[in-house]
């Protein structure tokens, strides 16, 4: 079948979907209907499937338009005899990336209504949820605020989701499938982001603000949608990019902590979407730490970095930084993003890279606590601050917190610090005075029988000095 028969199939499909539906809400025969519109949604789904590759735009927009025009209805939100297989047919439709780049051209008309229809739908079955199962900032994730206000979705479905409903005829299958739709229409390269990152950024966050999730592909693809958003609002929209990284902040520290059963590689590609949010917004949150303006995001700089910092101590040396992973042969005229001054990252490594991400991360987390804590207590110059013992003045100034960590008794949490100063100072301009202070920890690490502690406390001393 070519684009003009697809179409022809289409058209008279459509009709009879309608008249169904019409029957349906208005007709005698509801559950006949029922059935009939099953039926035509399956025929749909089976036909995107088969065509969605050979469709022109002409067709492909004429399929956009009827699922996004018929699925809604006051009385039940969204159809529920045709929700499921839409829904899949429209997954189907956005996963060809060509499809979404043609919604995106000219006016970018269909690209604006595909996304509209989603975040409302998306928003309609996060409001669905139970309530008391949203995150409560003092769990330590946010509240579950910005709730959405709905243009054609006004009433809320009657079935809320299941807890251990996993199956893709569930409100959480269409929910998930609703989000891949969503990642699909962000990822394109001409999508026009910047008008809708709000309401997309929005609904994002209000799927990561609901606990009784587990863990899954849903929660990674809320990251890689709020990665999508950041890269075109760091740069074009500051307010939202900053208010985003305040709003992500509590939800990384929850989400991190997860027990779960997942396998690796799932739990794997979550943590480096969340690394990526991490890179996004560090800039954003020195910004806003300079500014004085919120305790309550220093605390959340601190609390996540204590989250790093426990989660990475423990785990195997196997997946730690490791000397094998690194070069100290440095190519300067190279772009390399996994390089520092000491030594770089070798090439075609991923699994070194996600390794070497955690430490970089929490290496700029501190050095962000450093700086904030360098504005709010610097080193005493006036005669009214001399009054006070030099000690105590520098409690809590400098590199008190990477002090600490190295004088733990906690082997781990030692080897980490070792390894995550290379990284820290090359983000800081570490004085004199505190170099003399983490030095003679350094040399007395140095000579430690466990050769990790060992090695690293050399390459530290060699960055130091």
């Amino acid at each position: 079948m070519d684009d003009k028969n697809y179409h022809q199939l289409f058209e008279a499909l459509f009709r009879y979907t309608l008249s169904e539906k019409e029957a349906y809400y208005h007709g005698k025969g509801k559950s006949v209907a029922s059935g009939r519109l099953l039926k035509c949604a399956e025929v749909l789904r089976v036909s995107v499937e088969h065509g969605a590759s050979k469709l022109k735009r002409k067709t492909f927009l004429a399929v956009i338009d009827h699922i996004t025009d018929i699925l809604p209805h006051s009385d039940d939100g969204l159809v529920p005899p045709l929700v499921s297989n839409y829904i899949k047919a429209l997954t189907t439709l956005l996963g060809h990336g060509a499809n979404v780049e043609t919604l995106a051209t000219h006016t970018s008309e269909g690209w604006f209504t595909c996304v509209d229809f989603i975040v409302e739908a998306i928003s309609q079955y996060v409001d669905d949820a139970v309530p008391d199962m949203s995150v409560s900032r003092a769990s330590p994730a946010p509240s579950a605020s910005g709730s959405m206000t709905h243009a054609t979705l006004t009433t809320r479905s009657r079935n809320a989701p299941k807890r251990n409903n996993t199956n893709d005829q569930s409100p959480r299958g269409h929910l998930l499938r609703l989000m891949e739709c969503l990642s699909s229409l962000v990822a394109a390269p001409n999508a026009p982001l910047l008008q809708r990152t709000k309401d997309i950024s929005s609904v994002a966050l209000q799927v990561l603000q609901l606990r009784y999730l587990k863990l899954s592909q849903l929660q990674q693809l809320a990251f890689v949608v709020i990665n999508a958003v950041l890269a075109v609002a760091q740069t074009d929209d500051t307010a939202q990019a900053s208010s985003l990284a305040v709003e992500c902040l509590p939800l990384i520290i929850y989400w991190w902590q997860v027990k779960t059963a997942v396998k690796d590689a799932l739990l794997n590609v979550f943590r480096t979407e969340m690394l990526k949010v991490l890179y996004n917004i560090h800039l954003q949150l020195e910004f806003l730490t300079r500014q004085d303006i919120e305790a309550p995001l220093f605390e959340d700089i601190e609390n996540l970095s204590e989250v790093l910092w426990n989660e990475y101590s423990k785990r195997d040396d196997r997946a730690q930084l490791q000397q094998d992973d690194l070069t100290y042969v440095v190519d300067y005229e190279s772009i390399n993003p996994f390089r520092i001054q000491s030594f770089s990252l070798r090439s075609y490594n991923v699994e070194g890279e996600r390794q070497w991400a955690v430490v970089q991360t929490l290496a700029m987390l501190e050095a962000i606590l450093w700086k904030r804590s360098k504005t709010l207590h610097p080193n005493p110059t006036s005669n009214e601050n001399n009054e006070y013992p030099r000690k105590k003045q520098r409690k809590d100034t400098g590199s008190s917190r990477l002090r600490h960590k190295l004088r733990s008794v906690d082997r781990p949490t030692q080897f980490t610090a070792l390894q995550m100063i290379p990284f820290f100072v090359s983000d800081v301009d570490i004085t004199a005075e505190e170099i003399r202070d983490v030095l003679p920890i350094l040399i007395g690490l140095v000579t430690n029988k466990n050769s990790k502690l060992s090695t690293w406390a050399m390459i530290a001393c060699a960055r130091l000095v």
